[in-house]
């Protein structure tokens, strides 16, 4: 990564850090007590993805993917990925990538999804899928 891309996360990160300032600050400005669960989340993911991006930065935190793979693949672990093609925050050669290192993972890619409607706009069939999962944990 270039330097201005380290200053641009450097500075996300101090931003979000105050997740909770900014829900604080929604809510006097909307009057609500109670945020919309997509405000908070937006927050908090935001927050999340910061931190964990300086982590993966800073400290490498990304590099042990494979190796915790690796770990759940030996354990038997079904792992199944779901991702929207249309995604933007995590590019699809990702997937492919991880079921090309790792076969038995089960790679699902959506259709005329994206980061966040690939559960949204679809709750029901998602709802089934997760159903499925732990149904076939027995």
């Amino acid at each position: 990564m270039s330097w201005y891309e380290h200053l641009g996360q450097i500075v996300c990160f101090i931003i979000c850090r105050s997740h909770r300032i900014w829900e604080s600050f929604l809510r006097v400005l909307t009057w609500r007590r109670d945020l919309h669960f997509m405000i908070t989340d937006l927050t908090r993911h935001t927050h999340h993805s910061a931190w964990h991006t300086m982590h993966n930065v800073i400290c490498g935190g990304a590099r042990f993917t494979d190796e915790f793979l690796e770990i759940l693949s030996k354990m038997r672990v079904r792992i199944k990925l779901i991702q929207g093609n249309e995604d933007q925050l995590v590019p699809l050669e990702c997937s492919y990538s991880i079921k090309k290192r790792f076969p038995e993972v089960d790679v699902k890619i959506i259709s005329g999804t994206d980061h966040m409607t690939v559960v949204l706009n679809r709750t029901e069939e998602f709802t089934q899928e997760l159903e499925g999962i732990w149904s076939s944990c027995n």
